[in-house]
């Protein structure tokens, strides 16, 4: 299968090895020890290393879309109120809700806010979540509690955009507080590119959460991507127009983030990005 390159990977910090890939999707039975729905896709095992050709497809020199993922560190200031307000020492949910009471992370989710702000375009209105708290070792975290079940590789909709808007829908920032590397599972390829291969099916006209589902049906072997975030890193990625999941596998602790939507596009390009990428180096 032929697709031109879409969408591209930006690491403004560490390196290419922060990316592997899988084969393709298969149907899951379960997740996580739960039974699945019909039509749940995840990625086949076991993840692989990038090859060349995945580099050529994943990273670009040229291409500043808005619809990327970024890669980035937190500033220092940052690092440091995080850690002072010990989330990443949290082992229940209960400990998440007093934090989020509490004076000091009021002041600085206002910080986080307001340093995100600079690379908002637009200045665009930014909405945050509450904090996310998983269980350690989690194949494919989003769990639906309506269903109880995991869904597996999907499309958010909190912006409630038609297919047509997508491509301009509010992306998302997500912070890994945890004290272990998180993942996000991705395509490079957008929803619209998805629509474009199964528009002939009757299934996808009216439901835009069918079209990822078939596309998956119909070419298992289009690769799945996997970014790893370190604590107090971030991603940027539209994960309203892009077919994704998060990930903990492997992990003894558990998972918990921080998520903004807004329309972010982080602006800092350094030199040791630059090194970063061709040289290995890590940060």
């Amino acid at each position: 299968m032929n697709l031109d390159k879409e969408i591209f990977v930006k690491l403004f910090v560490g390196n290419k090895s922060r990316l592997t890939r899988s084969d393709g999707s298969i149907e899951a039975k379960s997740i996580n020890n739960v039974n699945c729905l019909p039509l749940t896709f995840v990625p086949k095992m076991p993840w692989k290393n990038i090859s060349d050709d995945d580099e050529k497809k994943l990273f670009s020199t040229e291409n500043d879309d808005f619809n990327n993922i970024s890669l980035i560190k937190l500033p220092n200031n940052l690092k440091e109120l995080f850690i002072e307000l010990k989330i990443h020492e949290i082992k229940n949910q209960s400990s998440i809700f007093e934090i989020q009471n509490s004076h000091l992370y009021k002041r600085v989710l206002k910080k986080t806010i307001s340093y995100f702000n600079k690379h908002n375009l637009h200045s665009s209105e930014i909405t945050p979540h509450s904090l996310y708290f998983g269980d350690p070792n989690l194949s494919n975290n989003t769990y639906n509690r309506e269903d109880n079940v995991y869904i597996g590789m999907h499309l958010d909709s909190f912006e409630r955009a038609l297919l047509k808007d997508r491509k301009s829908a509010r992306n998302r920032v997500c912070i890994n507080l945890g004290i272990e590397s998180r993942y996000l599972l991705f395509y490079n390829i957008s929803l619209l590119s998805m629509y474009n291969y199964v528009s002939n099916d009757k299934d996808v006209r009216n439901n835009v959460n069918m079209i990822y589902k078939k596309f998956a049906l119909k070419f298992p072997d289009f690769p799945i991507y996997r970014l790893e975030v370190k604590p107090l890193e971030a991603y940027i990625a539209p994960t309203e127009y892009v077919i994704h999941d998060g990930s903990n596998w492997n992990s003894n602790n558990p998972d918990i983030n921080l998520v903004f939507r807004g329309k972010f596009k982080y602006k800092k390009k350094t030199i040791l990005s630059f090194l970063n990428f061709f040289f290995n180096f890590d940060n």
